[in-house]
């Protein structure tokens, strides 16, 4: 039995209100323990590279633990003014069929800008050792690197870098036209409504309604 247009909606604006809280803290601890994930990738990589140098292993892992801890603690006390004492309050966006952030965090920056200077550290080391492997070849210490290694490396962190580089462009101009504005940088992100708030006025929940039915038809 097809449901009327109006108990299509509302149905929907029910579950996003519903689970709108439980899910925006686990979609942000997901996608965060997803980039912690690549990142430990990169460092045994880039570990591979420097003949399991036990050296560069202590560097990135001391680095690789500071910038987790504070992320968390931005990410703890992001979801806390978010859901607790300043709630998330989504808006339409016309001709596109997902919704926006209105008010969002004015140090949202601060999360992308630890991300991209690590990775940025890692591509720095990577690119030192490539330049040794090309210009060095008769080094009996560069004999074993793969090519295929170093390409990938520098390949993947430069454009997951150029990611980071726009969450951090679009960070400050959120700020500035009051509207969150994020480039995905894994799966869990993609879906943009998965972390609205629906109003209590029925001006704002119609047309919540219809871009969250339209987004998941």
């Amino acid at each position: 039995m097809a449901l009327a247009e109006d108990e299509y909606e509302g149905r929907y604006c029910g579950l996003i209100v519903m689970t709108h809280n439980k899910w925006l803290l686990f979609e942000t601890f997901l996608g965060t323990l997803n980039t912690w994930a690549v990142q430990l990738i990169l460092q045994l990589r880039l570990y591979a590279l420097y003949g399991s140098s036990r050296r560069i292993a202590w560097f990135c892992g001391v680095l690789f633990f500071s910038q987790v801890l504070l992320m968390t603690g931005l990410i703890i006390r992001g979801c806390y003014i978010l859901i607790v004492s300043k709630p998330m309050v989504g808006t339409l966006v016309h001709g596109l069929t997902f919704c926006v952030i209105r008010n969002p965090l004015t140090y949202t920056w601060v999360y992308w800008a630890l991300v991209a200077s690590f990775e940025a550290f890692v591509l720095v080391l990577t690119l030192h050792r490539g330049y040794q492997y090309y210009y060095q070849r008769g080094s009996p210490m560069l004999t074993n690197i793969s090519p295929t290694l170093l390409r990938d490396s520098v390949t993947y962190t430069l454009i997951i870098g150029l990611v980071y580089l726009l969450n951090i462009v679009l960070s400050f101009t959120s700020i500035i036209f009051e509207t969150h504005r994020q480039i995905p940088s894994w799966p869990s992100q993609i879906s943009f409504s998965n972390t609205l708030q629906v109003e209590d006025t029925e001006e704002n929940v119609e047309p919540i309604a219809f871009a969250l039915r339209y987004l998941w038809l």
